[in-house]
């Protein structure tokens, strides 16, 4: 299944949606970019990420996600150090950074109703279809933040072909009990698609979900209207969403109809204790969250061994012991 996307409240279907994928994976390939390679996204929340997602799919190529709130050297390094061929982006984000990308291909996405001759949608408008060979489809280029220096690319290996079947049945477990994806669902995320766990969430919502609501910006009295409206079972939001949705007033809080979310996915910072509890209280067991510790330990020094680099295994120690299962 492919999912309808609706982004900020305008349709896209979902054969338009794969025409779209198929056609992008055809101009890629004559634009040199072949299985294994990847291309630079630098977009705001935009229909074109969900066209890069099918398109990366069906070409096998990774896409790296850039923060296009970054500066245009920190755009230049990630573009450079990922390898990408092709930087798709906002045309003003990438007018900013092409003097220092003089060997990348440029694709500028216009702004809804703005579209010019050289822009984007004119471009795709003449591709023809992906004809190349059956890859195994890739995701993302995920980097991380750089706490130790400059941030680092993470590239998932591609599953072999004659795997793929058996690995998406398991990978579809834990994506249903991570972010509430399960087919025909009818998904809604309102945060960055540049971040890894929404882009996730897209990609995944994008092949399995009947309907996937994309917005723009983040706006916590649009969210309810369109969890009503769409009837949304599951919906992703982190916690300074949770917080803004709380400092609705009680009034505006209960004059839409939730009874459709069954799952709210969250990630990102860490919730306080007391904001989590209130949005349990009043979804009623509809929140869904994971990698929440049981305790927090803080230390005043981090082990090292003679190079310099954290001892991690010292640290695990101190709580794993002896334990046969170190998880």
């Amino acid at each position: 299944m492919t999912a309808q996307l609706i982004f900020d409240d305008h349709p896209v279907d979902a054969d338009t949606l794969l025409a779209r994928g198929a056609a992008l994976a055809g101009g890629l390939r004559r634009m040199g970019v072949h299985e294994g390679d990847v291309i630079g996204v630098l977009l705001r929340n935009a229909p074109a990420y969900i066209d890069v997602m099918h398109a990366c799919r069906i070409a096998g190529c990774h896409f790296c996600p850039i923060n296009w709130h970054f500066t245009p050297a920190e755009v230049e390094f990630l573009v450079r150090d990922s390898g990408a061929k092709v930087l798709i982006g906002h045309r003003d984000l990438v007018d900013a950074v092409e003097p220092l990308l003089p060997h990348v291909q440029l694709l500028r996405v216009d702004a809804e109703g703005t579209d010019r001759a050289d822009g984007y949608a004119n471009w795709l408008a003449l591709q023809t279809p992906y004809d190349g060979p059956v890859v195994s489809p890739r995701g993302h280029m995920a980097y991380t933040s750089g706490p130790t220096g400059r941030p680092k690319g993470v590239v998932r290996q591609a599953v072999p072909l004659n795997q793929l079947d058996a690995h998406q049945q398991r990978a579809r477990a834990v994506v249903a009990a991570t972010f509430g994806i399960v087919p025909g669902c009818r998904a809604l995320l309102p945060a960055p698609l540049y971040h890894s766990a929404p882009s996730l969430f897209a990609q995944q919502a994008a092949q399995m979900a009947e309907l996937l609501v994309v917005n723009a910006r983040f706006d916590a009295l649009r969210v309810l209207e369109q969890i009503e409206r769409y009837r949304i079972d599951t919906v992703y939001l982190v916690p300074i969403m949770y917080v803004r949705l709380l400092k609705l007033t009680e009034e505006e809080r209960s004059r839409y109809d939730l009874s459709s979310l069954r799952f709210v996915a969250s990630t990102g910072a860490p919730c306080a204790p007391e904001i989590k509890r209130r949005m349990i209280d009043w979804l009623r067991g509809q929140i869904a969250g994971f990698k929440i510790p049981r305790q927090i330990e803080f230390t005043t020094a981090l082990p090292r061994d003679d190079n310099g680099k954290i001892a991690k295994r010292r640290l695990r120690d101190a709580w794993w012991g002896d334990r046969q299962r170190r998880v």
